[in-house]
């Protein structure tokens, strides 16, 4: 997993084998980030991790997320 900001917005690169929900969370905890960009990079061998981690973001915080 990647992570860099650049203009506002916490992009996100994600490979098939990351663990990435505690970790960008860590973040958002950490820094007022309103807009985030995920690239899934490849295919995600659990659909299921990213659905979780949209629908407890969307519960936790009111920025914008957006999933490539």
């Amino acid at each position: 997993m990647e992570m860099f900001y650049k203009r506002d917005t916490l992009f996100v690169n994600i490979n098939n084998d990351d663990h990435f929900k505690g970790k960008i969370f860590n973040v958002l905890d950490d820094y007022d980030i309103e807009n985030i960009v995920i690239n899934i990079i490849g295919t995600l061998d659990d659909s299921k991790e990213l659905d979780d981690f949209i629908n407890e973001y969307h519960d936790k915080y009111s920025g914008h997320l957006t999933v490539r």
